[in-house]
Formats: structure tokens, C-alpha cells, sequence
């Protein structure tokens, strides 16, 4: 058939058939990020006009800088609770942990305690905050004060079991893998030295003569020279 005898109707019987081929083929399609899983929001509440949203001191930050709302002296080798005036949701899945700020750890020995902020708590955000320097230190509102790192979680079921699997270490505790500055033991290398010393043999060596202590002042000096012969003495009538 020429292409002058093809009729309209069988190039839209043609293009129809394509159309089903393409629309029955499976195509798979790539969901976007949003609908993949949506970004974790941590929200905040300002309980008070004092109170500051948190904030990351870097892009890469891991921790929200936490500001404290009052003024509190905390002295030496002793503990205050500070207030912040927020209240958090964190997202479901993760928790809060609140750790110390490096600058006022190592410059000022201020840690930080009770550091779990779980995700389904809303009440107001306080701080508390170890003083285990031998000097006072004095807390002003609108400090930093601590961090806030939002880290994932998981909750697996608990059962209670008769027995727990076996391991190497086993009921091992406290020191058992290694006291400080002690080096570890490595136990591929004691076998390697313990198999080559049984496999070495020793060859009695030859001793070496010992020297003798030179010759004494009051005894001859012996030398390899032959003793010369003296005649007899002869004796008179």
C-alpha cells in the first residue's frame, strides 16, 4: 500500500493503539522529599518577655544555645536551678539532651544535670547547672547558659528473659578490659609468640676462654723465650 492510499482513519486507529501501549506500561514515580518524611520541627513557646528563642552559634552547630532569664549566684562546689520562661515540643521520635557549654566547662567548671527533655513534656525549660570550681559564679539574664541537642531515639519493646546470650566478656565488670594508661593486651601477638617459642630450638654455643688477670708484679713475667742454660757451679777442694 502506498502512502497516498493510507486513510485518516487508520492513522487515528494507529496513534490510538500507541496511546493504550504507553498509558499500560507501570511508571514509577520519584515522591518528593515532603512527602517522603517532613522535616522535624522543634517548636518553642516564650512563657515571659525575657525569654530568648534558642539559637546555633555556627551553621553546623549541633546544639541550640539556651539563654537563662534571671540572675542567680551560683557558689563554689554547688548547684542552681535557672530559668529560662520556654516551653518545648520536641519532635516525636527524638529527645532534648541539655549539655554543658564548652566556654564556661573549661573556663569556669560549669556542667550541667538531669539532662533529658522528653518529647511529650510541655512544662517551663530550667537548667540545672554544677559549679565545680572553687570560685563563685555569677549567672546573668540573657546569658547562655547550656545547649540543647536534639538527638533520635528508639524505645524497643522490654522482656524480661530467663537467661542472656553468652559473650566473650561476659559478667566482666568495672577495669575488666583495662585499667587507665594501661596498654591493651593484644591476644593474636601472645599467641604468635608463644607458638614460635615452641617451635625454637637452641644450639649450645661454645664458651669463649676467659681471660686470665695479667701477671702480679712480685711473680717473673713468663715469655716465650727459652730459659738459658747455666753451667754447674763447681765446688772447691
Amino acid at each position: 500500500m502506498s502512502p497516498a492510499t493510507i486513510s485518516s482513519s487508520q492513522v487515528t486507529e494507529s496513534a490510538t493503539k500507541k496511546r493504550k501501549l504507553v498509558d499500560s506500561e507501570d511508571v514509577t514515580e520519584v515522591p518528593s522529599r515532603s512527602a517522603i518524611s517532613p522535616a522535624p520541627v522543634l517548636q518553642v513557646k516564650l512563657l515571659s518577655d525575657k525569654a530568648k528563642v534558642p539559637t546555633r552559634g555556627s551553621a553546623l552547630a549541633a546544639g541550640y544555645d539556651i539563654y537563662g532569664v534571671e540572675d542567680f549566684l551560683i557558689k563554689a562546689q554547688d548547684r542552681g536551678i535557672i530559668a529560662t520562661d520556654l516551653a518545648v515540643a520536641i519532635p516525636s521520635g527524638y529527645y532534648g539532651r541539655i549539655a554543658p557549654r564548652s566556654g564556661l566547662a573549661t573556663k569556669h567548671g560549669l556542667q550541667t544535670g538531669a539532662g533529658v527533655v522528653d518529647a511529650d513534656y510541655r512544662g517551663p525549660l530550667k537548667i540545672l547547672l554544677f559549679n565545680q570550681s572553687n570560685e563563685d559564679f555569677q549567672v546573668h539574664a540573657g546569658d547562655r547558659i547550656a545547649q540543647m541537642v536534639i538527638e533520635k531515639i528508639i524505645t524497643p519493646e522490654v522482656v524480661a528473659v530467663a537467661e542472656l546470650d553468652e559473650t566473650e566478656r561476659g559478667e566482666n565488670g568495672f577495669g575488666s578490659t583495662g585499667g587507665f594508661g594501661a596498654k591493651p593486651t593484644i591476644v593474636a601477638e601472645d599467641v604468635a609468640m608463644k607458638e614460635t617459642d615452641e617451635k625454637t630450638v637452641f644450639v649450645e654455643q661454645a664458651t669463649e676462654p676467659v681471660a686470665t688477670s695479667p701477671a702480679s708484679e712480685n711473680e717473673p713475667e713468663k715469655t716465650d723465650a727459652p730459659a738459658e742454660e747455666t753451667a754447674p757451679e763447681k765446688s772447691e777442694p
